[in-house]
């Protein structure tokens, strides 16, 4: 959703040459994996290259990455680049960590879990994406450094396939998703919110940070803990006065969820919230308050009330126009949808949520980009 997360930003791993298509004489890390330690020390001695298990220990609980073992080895041998066994010499290093030093796992080995994880998202199995993204997690703790307080630290020595800062804030938004299948998966929102933000205590990242917090209170609402969650619903807000999404969050328990809503809907006690937003003068995102009341109006049944407020969020927004229906927008490209989904339609991820309160505001910022 708008304001949930930082646009995905998917980049090249810096190895790809590893994973490219090889002549078939060439080494693979199956192929190594296969071979005993002894076996793989020997033929690493045969290129030239002396260590032992020892060392190799040493040497990851030093490092981040098995590929700066690799490096460090060619530093120290004499070992050919453009040798056709030179990615033995790669994969050795990978195969060696795994194997020696299981439980502080390389950051190879983290981003491979990583994308099995978006492999299961675009599958749409967020339960199975989570689950391999907790391990993800846990893996990388061992990592961090007490210097490292901004998420953005991680990404100065962590090159994989996609950047900390992005995955992080989707792993919270998924354990979110998958909670709607097994409210275990709140419980573990909760906890990862806390840890890290107890690890990034520094983080200066206001929309980062804004949608940590409203994660934990949303998770605190949907385990039925509603006095805790209005607790930190409020703390958000005088922490982070301008971001819109901390008094979106609360409002939106009262009558449009997450679940459980109050039985009948409490649309005056939300209305009171968004209007509490609209007072700051320098708050963020107005156009999206405003959204938001003229939905709450939408489902009261007063449709011109409603209109009158998505004309004050259209007022907000003069560049951009008029870019979809009233009743429905486009879905993510990721939908592979071939029709306009209608907010009250199961959201087009799998989630099991509304697409109102899955990703409509995604693809609808997605919409809006000039």
């Amino acid at each position: 959703m708008a304001g949930r997360r930082a646009d995905r930003t998917v980049r090249k791993k810096r190895t790809a040459g590893l994973t490219q298509q090889r002549p078939a004489a060439a080494w693979t890390e199956n192929k190594v994996r296969v071979l005993s330690t002894e076996l793989i020390l020997e033929r690493l001695a045969g290129f030239g290259i002396v260590t032992s298990v020892d060392e190799v220990v040493q040497q990851a609980r030093a490092e981040h990455a098995a590929s700066a073992i690799a490096e460090g080895w060619r530093e120290r041998f004499p070992v050919s680049p453009h040798s056709v066994d030179d990615d033995f010499v790669d994969l050795a290093a990978r195969v060696l960590w795994e194997r020696l030093l299981p439980e502080r796992r390389s950051f190879e080995q983290l981003d491979a879990r990583m994308q099995a994880g978006y492999g299961a998202f675009l599958a749409n199995d967020v339960v199975r994406a989570c689950d391999e993204w907790l391990e993800v997690w846990e893996g990388f703790k061992p990592h961090f450094e007490p210097e490292m307080t901004r998420v953005r630290d991680v990404d100065a020595i962590f090159h994989g396939t996609e950047y900390f800062f992005n995955w992080c804030q989707e792993f919270e938004n998924e354990l979110g998703n998958a909670g709607v299948h097994d409210p275990r998966y709140w419980h573990a929102r909760i906890q990862y919110v806390n840890e890290l933000l107890a690890q990034f205590f520094a983080e200066d990242d206001q929309q980062l940070l804004g949608n940590f917090l409203r994660a934990e209170a949303e998770a605190l609402w949907s385990l039925g803990e509603r006095g805790q969650a209005e607790e930190r619903y409020e703390a958000l807000i005088a922490r982070l006065p301008n971001f819109a999404w901390g008094y979106i969050g609360l409002a939106d328990c009262y009558w449009l969820g997450p679940e459980p809503t109050p039985q009948p809907k409490d649309y005056a006690r939300a209305e009171a919230i968004y209007r509490r937003a609209l007072a700051v003068a320098t708050l963020e995102d107005r156009a999206d308050v405003l959204e938001r009341l003229a939905d709450l109006y939408d489902d009261q049944g007063d449709a011109a009330i409603a209109q009158l407020w998505r004309d004050q969020a259209e007022a907000e927004r003069p560049s951009l126009g008029r870019l979809w229906p009233e009743t429905a927008v486009t879905p993510s490209v990721m939908a592979g949808a071939s029709h306009k989904l209608g907010r009250n339609e199961r959201c087009w991820c799998g989630s099991g949520l509304k697409y109102k309160r899955c990703h409509f505001d995604a693809d609808r910022a997605q919409l809006q980009v000039p």
